[in-house]
């Protein structure tokens, strides 16, 4: 298929196992990134700013409200909203929304709440990875995305910090 999204979603060791990723996309890269992290709040801009520094390739942003995403850039979900993609505009492209809707299973930021947009809107065009971290989020949307004839991508258990987010989408298959 023809990919027009990238979802990233992770949690504990997530930032090295991100980084990885977007060093590995290179200059230039077709697609928008939606990037979900289980972060304390007061860290994510920093965290913005350590990836601008060691990934300068693949320019990165907090994420806000009515936001339309470019390709090659990364739109990182602020520590305490979740990230979807509100809807595509008639130039194709995502329009974040910012919700501040309650935690999902006591996540907010919560992944499922983005790559479940992302399936929703864009079905057979959405690539989506999930990376390491501890519980199950994340795992319902890959399901969904799968459902819906995109692709996902989980992190291997021996590269892993905590393998439970790729184990539990393993899980549903």
């Amino acid at each position: 298929h023809t990919y027009k999204i990238l979802c990233i979603g992770a949690s504990t060791g997530g930032p090295t196992a991100v980084q990885e990723v977007l060093k590995g996309l290179g200059k230039n890269f077709p697609l928008p990134i939606l990037y979900v992290q289980h972060i304390d709040q007061g860290s994510d801009q920093k965290m913005v700013s350590w990836f601008n520094a060691t990934c300068p390739d693949t320019p990165m942003e907090m994420a806000k409200d009515g936001q339309i995403a470019q390709k090659g850039h990364v739109y990182m979900a602020p520590a305490d909203r979740h990230l979807v993609i509100d809807f595509i505009n008639k130039e194709g492209k995502p329009v974040l929304k910012l919700s501040d809707e309650p935690p999902e299973r006591f996540l907010k930021p919560a992944v499922n709440k983005l790559f479940r947009s992302a399936a929703s809107l864009y079905e057979k065009h959405c690539l989506a990875v999930l990376l390491t971290g501890m519980g199950r989020d994340g795992a319902e949307g890959c399901k969904e995305i799968v459902d819906k004839g995109g692709y996902t991508i989980v992190e291997d258990k021996s590269t892993c910090a905590v393998f439970g987010m790729p184990a539990a989408a393993i899980e549903l298959d």
